[in-house]
């Protein structure tokens, strides 16, 4: 059974309704099955009132009823249900890129260098910044991995 929101209103036709709460708005909406829009356009075609009218005297949301009538009169796509997607499994090949770390002039060692902070960026936009001595161990980690993937 095809079913889309509708009005909550009082409208005298007789049709099973599901409700559900909109997320949104966080009111409760009726759900009603295709044979209630069926039966209110023809209604309202038979007292001749324009849609908002009709909307307004049945309680029934505009942008909803509009939808259905389009639907009905094969002039709307039918909604379809997203499929979910399958988890893809991880790449076992990490890609890096190659970055120099330079000592600056006078440091021989570039381990002996202070490290201030480094910003890492992860996927979606998240970043984290690391500070002192975790700064120090995480690019220890991170130069350790890389050298033993040569």
């Amino acid at each position: 059974m095809d079913e889309l929101e509708g009005g909550g209103g009082s409208t005298g036709v007789t049709a099973q309704a599901r409700t559900r709460v909109d997320p949104r708005s966080g009111k409760q909406i009726s759900l009603q099955p295709e044979s209630f829009w069926r039966e209110h356009e023809g209604r309202r075609e038979a007292a001749g009132q324009p849609i908002p009218q009709y909307c307004e005297e049945q309680g029934l949301a505009l942008s909803t009823y509009r939808r259905w009538r389009a639907r009905l009169s094969g002039q709307a796509p039918r909604r379809m249900r997203r499929q979910k997607q399958p988890l893809r499994e991880p790449s076992s090949q990490a890609n890096f890129l190659s970055v120099p770390i330079h000592a600056p002039p006078g440091v021989c060692d570039p381990r002996a260098m202070p490290i201030a902070e480094i910003e890492v960026e992860l996927r979606g936009g998240v970043k984290l910044r690391l500070h002192g001595e975790a700064a120090r161990r995480a690019i220890d980690v991170v130069m350790g991995e890389l050298a033993g993937a040569r």
